[in-house]
């Protein structure tokens, strides 16, 4: 941007010494004729000081042009965009105007950077807010200047107001997430990155504020979260900071004696924690590290968001068990379900701007990867069998967990490739135990004859044995195909749902469970007896393992006949009842219903 300025006083002085000048040349008198040139000169230099020089400085002088009045009358007054117009003739007395053949915005001078950090500090910053064309402005010139690491020195050697404008632009946007006030950061970060050390942008787990943002007195959190935004660090870095901030954040909330920040203080729109967790959802590791972190204190996930989405959304991508370890992944979801031990959006102060709270869905979708992880014959994750019993149930409250879960299947296959790699005894183990901790959660719901087909829990209980079927000796159980819910095994328990009941009582939960049961561990049995023709441990001719009745009515509990018939069968085994074979086919089917199971199952059923 040009200007046409000039100092009054310097052109004033100019033209005094001017007149002295032609005063001193009219004094010369020299009466030799070789002289006569010289004398002609003088006399043509005094002739255009006194015809041409010193008219034009008294017309300068004289003239309002470039004076302040006029500048505030045409130029429009004191604008940011006239900074340097401003600071020339505040500061420094010249009469100035911007130079209407010279006027490339996309251009700023050292002298208007060093201008503009200047006026910025003594401008009216209520105005300047209120001036959306101003803040536009604003916004392209630091992001100019931020290209440029000299022209950052140069504004940051004027600007000191770091607070206030910071203060003023942050309270408005608290109000109005406006983008122009957004762009302003933008340029503020961009010139304060070059007072940064090099890679600090790129610190990950070191990182922390009072290192990376510009030191503030007194600065409200959400006036870091709106700098941080803008700083665009490498996304480990940004996790590392924002759990500092929120942590922060919460403790500010908490605390009746402290001031409440922007957000809370203006009730809708965007808190901190919106502006930042956003920006991990496209970084699973960044995810995985802000969530190790929060998994400390899990309240930052949730008690300062208004849209819990984000959470929701950041701990399902940081406890993928495409992203994270099992251990880290125990961790973190152990820690929340926890924390959902009380339902948080019942707790005095916990606003989340009108969002409804329901967070059913999500606790199921959570929860979908690790189910195994849940069964006491799992010791993955550091938590005694009662505990991660009690934590599923709390995940599995209602029935829009269950609905996600159901719908989750592909999580739950992933989960269970995740930590299942053998074909033995014991992934069956963790099955069977499953299939029981989940018979244990639903035994006391009562399914209507109409709706036990559809019953989410029993839906769940069959996708369950597809994912596992693949990790139990002799392969596959079932065959399940993505997304169906429908598959051979749950067909054989349809037809004993669909058959009339000749009491006309309810069938409950635990008996259809238990044919589930029943008939997953007589077809584990079956799959194994397979394998070991295949292996050549049997003869083909061999009986094969029996098979589970489902024609029975009333009291009827198909897993206690099954046992009874499968004790004989096992009997007839190469090495009689206490063989390897027999003891093998034992630990599978007791993997999903052992003899006191069952008996215990019966006395439910009949009780």
């Amino acid at each position: 941007m040009g200007l046409l300025a000039y100092d009054p006083a310097r052109v004033a002085l100019l033209k005094s010494r001017l007149a002295a000048a032609a005063d001193e040349l009219r004094s010369l008198r020299v009466d030799d004729p070789a002289a006569t040139y010289a004398m002609r000169s003088v006399a043509s230099i005094r002739n255009d000081i006194d015809m041409v020089w010193l008219p034009l400085l008294t017309r300068i002088l004289d003239n309002t042009a470039l004076t302040r009045s006029w500048w505030q009358t045409v130029m429009g007054g004191e604008g940011l965009q006239h900074a340097l117009v401003t600071v020339m003739v505040d500061g420094y007395g010249w009469s100035a105007q911007l130079d209407p053949l010279n006027d490339d915005r996309l251009v700023v001078t050292p002298a208007e950077a060093r201008a503009l950090g200047q006026l910025l500090n003594t401008t009216d910053l209520l105005s300047l807010v209120d001036d959306r064309d101003q803040l536009r402005w604003l916004g392209q010139q630091l992001q100019i200047i931020g290209r440029d690491p000299a022209l950052s020195a140069d504004f940051l050697a004027n600007f000191d107001s770091w607070r206030t404008l910071t203060y003023v632009l942050g309270l408005e946007y608290a109000h109005d997430d406006r983008p122009d006030i957004a762009a302003v950061f933008d340029g503020l970060m961009s010139v304060w990155t070059h007072t940064l050390a090099p890679g600090a942008l790129a610190a990950g787990k070191s990182a922390t504020l009072g290192a990376l943002l510009p030191p503030i007195d007194d600065v409200d959190p959400y006036v870091q979260a709106l700098m941080l935004r803008s700083l665009h660090a490498d996304a480990i870095t940004v996790a590392t900071l924002t759990d500092q901030l929120l942590t922060h954040w919460l403790e500010m909330k908490n605390d009746p004696t402290t001031y409440v920040t922007f957000d809370r203080e203006v009730g809708t729109g965007p808190n901190a924690a919106d502006l930042l967790l956003p920006l991990l959802l496209d970084d699973p590791e960044a995810c995985v590290w802000f969530i190790e972190l929060a998994a400390k204190h899990p309240a930052i996930l949730f008690e300062t968001l208004n849209d819990p989405g984000f959470a929701y959304d950041l701990l399902l991508i940081g406890t993928d068990p495409a992203n994270t370890t099992t251990v880290a992944a125990g961790d973190a979801v152990l820690a929340i379900l926890d924390y959902f031990r009380v339902d948080p959006y019942t707790r005095p102060g916990f606003d989340t701007d009108g969002h409804p709270g329901e967070y059913g869905q999500f606790l199921g979708g959570l929860v979908a990867p690790w189910l195994l992880q849940f069964t006491m014959s799992n010791d993955d994750w550091n938590a005694a069998a009662g505990t991660k019993a009690a934590l599923l149930r709390i995940a599995l409250h209602d029935d829009q967990a269950m609905a996600q879960l159901v719908a989750d299947a592909e999580r739950i296959r992933a989960g269970f490739t995740e930590s299942l790699s053998t074909y033995d005894i014991e992934a069956a183990v963790q099955v069977g135990g499953l299939l029981n901790l989940l018979l244990q959660l639903s035994v006391n719901e009562r399914v209507d004859d109409e709706i036990a087909s559809t019953d989410d829990r029993l839906n769940l209980l069959w996708i369950v044995v597809g994912a596992a079927s693949n990790f139990l000796p002799g392969g596959p159980l079932v065959g399940i195909a993505s997304g169906l819910l429908i598959t051979a095994l749950s067909n054989k328990v349809g037809e004993y749902l669909d058959q009339p009941d000749p009491t006309g009582v309810r069938r409950t939960a635990e008996r259809t469970m238990d044919v589930a049961l029943a008939l997953a561990g007589a077809d584990a049995v079956s799959r194994l007896f397979e394998q070991w023709v295949v292996d050549g441990k049997i003869a083909a001719s061999h009986t094969p393992p029996p098979a589970v009745d489902v024609t029975g009515e009333g009291e009827w509990c198909p897993s206690a006949e099954y046992h009874g018939a499968f004790d004989e069968w096992r009997s007839g085994l190469p090495g009689g009842r206490e063989g390897t074979l027999a003891r093998q086919a034992s630990d599978l089917l007791a993997a999903f219903v052992g003899p006191s199971e069952a008996q215990s199952n019966c006395a439910e059923v009949s009780g």
